[in-house]
């Protein structure tokens, strides 16, 4: 499965050219690794491992508040056991 983690400078720009009239959506279906990998971003590394989930709470401590500024709002928080529609091997840990 690929990673879809950073938007390419050219699906901004296709974005910002869009001239979307309304609210943008976007759905995060979040899997987590058994323990954090910090080794892009080894100036956050805590002193001590600590899990996906545990990694993912820390970030969206300090990012949800500075999204709320500039109006964003959590819908949904979850998780779910199947999909209507989807590829049933696919398993999401969290869905927001």
């Amino acid at each position: 499965m690929e990673n879809y983690l950073k938007p390419s400078a050219e699906n901004i720009k296709q974005l910002q050219a869009s001239k979307i009239d309304g609210t943008v959506t976007m759905l995060n279906l979040l899997r987590f690794r058994d323990i954090a990998d910090y080794s892009e971003h080894k100036n956050l590394q805590p002193e001590t491992e600590i899990l996906g989930q545990e990694a993912y709470d820390l970030y969206g401590k300090f990012t949800f508040p500075i999204l709320k500024k500039y109006g964003a709002e959590l819908l949904f928080k979850g998780k779910t056991d199947h999909f209507l529609i989807g590829p049933e091997a696919e398993k999401w840990d969290l869905i927001l």
